[in-house]
């Protein structure tokens, strides 16, 4: 068969094996050429590139480009690889990781440096979007520089094979992973959106790993097993809108770097297992608006630092567990539940601040309870919480306004409750 758009030729998903037989030869050794294509909608990258020499295999150097689309013509270079060799008479592939837009034209270029014998590339006369042919070429110049085209509606066996965003979606309806060790793995700005649905990954090691956005809108994302972990990068958002993000089992942990939200907005976000562990880093934000962020099991530990702020709105910070643990540390950070609740509660509960941070509950309600809790401040005194627990006249060495606090109340029920 002759070359065909959209199989040998121009942009596609698997990348073709067969001889585009037909069509004619066009010199290539000594010359570049360019074919114009439009990308498919949801195109985020070019992973390789393929041209088909249809005859020499001498192994003089050749190039591969993409070109911007200007007025009809091949414009500026967007990416080219300039160094590759092959004694090939046949597809000529090369690997590449070039980032494009969906729907969007480009022309795709090919050149090879002038040799003993004669190289060919397959070209087809009709059914294309153009092509250009300059002679006497070195390298594939930036800009192209070919002014008008040479055949309108030609294109030559030049293939981009693409990666495109995929929406994994179950609507109204349920998406479920089960097994020893599931994974679903996205990349690419790929979406797995369980829109009023459930997308649930079970197992005994499940792993999900997100290169973008994950979001159950009024669903829910729920993670279980023996080692569950939910891992963001690059930005990615964790936001079960009004559904909820739940990660069980073992040792779950869900880690977000890069300047990422982890943010539950009138849902819920909750951690439990054996010894769950929320870190953030690098000025991020985990905030449950008027939902709940909950983090419990034998040991819960949340971990922030650099500034980065947990804020539960009109909601609840809750961590519970034998020795739960709290920690924030750089100047400027703030544990803040606003009008909501930010609750400790075990058997050694501990609340950390350091470098000037505070604790602060606004109008809500800073709770600290068990066995031996332990608040500690560092360089500053507690701040006074409007939380008028006592008048502070019972004959301790707490201060009035010390006293008014909720963490006065709970040094008091540990350590002075013989003097009332």
């Amino acid at each position: 068969m002759a070359v065909v758009l959209g199989t040998s030729s121009g942009f596609v998903i698997t990348a073709p094996t067969a001889d585009p037989t037909g069509g004619v030869n066009t010199t290539i050794d000594g010359s570049s050429v360019v074919t114009k294509h439009t990308s498919p909608v949801g195109a985020v990258a070019i992973t390789e590139i393929g041209w088909y020499r249809g005859a020499g295999t001498n192994t003089a150097n050749f190039e591969i480009a993409l070109y911007s689309e200007s007025g009809g013509v091949a414009g500026a270079r967007l990416f080219v690889d300039a160094t590759n060799s092959s004694n090939v008479q046949g597809w000529v592939v090369t690997a590449v990781n070039w980032a494009i837009s969906g729907n969007t034209a480009y022309w795709l270029a090919v050149q090879m440096d002038a040799h003993t014998g004669s190289s060919t590339i397959d070209s087809e006369t009709s059914g294309g979007a153009g092509i250009d042919v300059l002679t006497s070429q070195t390298a594939l110049n930036d800009p192209y520089g070919g002014g008008a085209v040479s055949d309108a509606d030609g294109m030559m066996a030049i293939y981009a094979k693409v990666s495109v965003a995929v929406s994994v979606s179950p609507g109204t309806g349920a998406l479920t992973i089960t097994g020893f060790a599931p994974v679903v793995t996205t990349s690419n700005n790929i979406n797995i959106t369980p829109s009023f649905g459930e997308l649930v990954v079970t197992g005994f090691a499940p792993v999900i790993n997100i290169g973008t956005n994950s979001a159950p809108s009024t669903g829910a994302l729920s993670i279980t097993g023996f080692v569950p972990v939910v891992t963001t990068t690059d930005h990615i958002n964790i936001t079960p809108s009004v559904g909820a993000l739940v990660v069980t089992g073992f040792a779950p942990t869900v880690t977000t770097s890069n300047h990422q939200n982890a943010i539950t907005s009138t849902g819920e976000l909750v951690v439990t297992g054996f010894a769950p562990t929320v870190t953030t880093s690098d000025h991020i934000n985990i905030q449950t608006s008027k939902g709940e962020l909950t983090v419990v099991g034998f040991s819960p530990t949340v971990s922030i630092s650099n500034h980065i702020v947990i804020t539960p709105s009109f909601g609840e910070l809750i961590v519970t567990g034998f020795a739960p643990t709290v920690t924030t540390e750089a100047a400027g950070t703030t544990a803040e539940p606003g009008t909501g609740v930010l609750t400790i509660t075990g058997f050694a509960p501990v609340v950390t601040t350091s470098n000037n941070v505070m604790v602060v509950t606004s109008t809500g309600e800073l709770v600290v309870e068990g066995y031996a809790p332990v608040v500690t401040t560092a360089a500053k005194e507690f701040e006074f919480l409007n939380s008028p627990l006592d008048n502070g006249n019972l004959n301790s060495q707490i201060s009035d306004s010390v006293s008014h606090s909720t963490i006065s109340r709970v040094r008091r029920k540990s350590k002075i409750e013989n003097d009332i």
